[in-house]
């Protein structure tokens, strides 16, 4: 099959946006008094961004997190799509190379804020774009 590695990377994308998902309505894992009250100060401590919204911490958090999951699933199945329907091999290669760029930040940006499931999942989807890219 004609670019299967970037079909597998635009499918490891949609993978990685629901298993982001899936985590995030896990209750969390809380273990140590000061973990309770960390997480009771993130639903209670409260910012003023502007004169028309006041957002606590967990707000911001649940924002961002939710924002990746809502941006790399579409961005997945757009990759799917083009992926059915171009038949230039260029045109593929060049988008295996955004893909592999995009999500070679993602793997970076995680090793200094994230843990290993998340590394892995965009680590694994840079490995597939760039396989991609090369066989191109």
């Amino acid at each position: 099959m004609k670019h299967r590695f970037f079909r597998y990377g635009a499918i490891m994308m949609i993978l990685t946006a629901i298993i982001h998902l899936l985590a995030h309505f896990m209750p969390p894992q809380l273990q140590s008094p000061e973990e309770q009250e960390l997480y009771r100060l993130m639903n209670t401590l409260s910012f003023e961004l502007d004169p028309w919204f006041s957002r606590t911490v967990q707000n911001l958090f649940d924002v961002f997190s939710l924002s990746l999951s809502a941006l790399l699933f579409p961005y997945g199945l757009i990759n799917l799509i083009l992926h059915r329907r171009i038949q230039d091999d260029g045109l593929i290669k060049t988008l295996s190379l955004i893909n592999a760029g995009a999500m070679i930040l993602c793997t970076i940006l995680s090793f200094f804020y994230l843990f290993s499931v998340p590394i892995a999942l965009f680590a694994g989807c840079s490995i597939l774009f760039l396989i991609a890219w090369q066989k191109a």
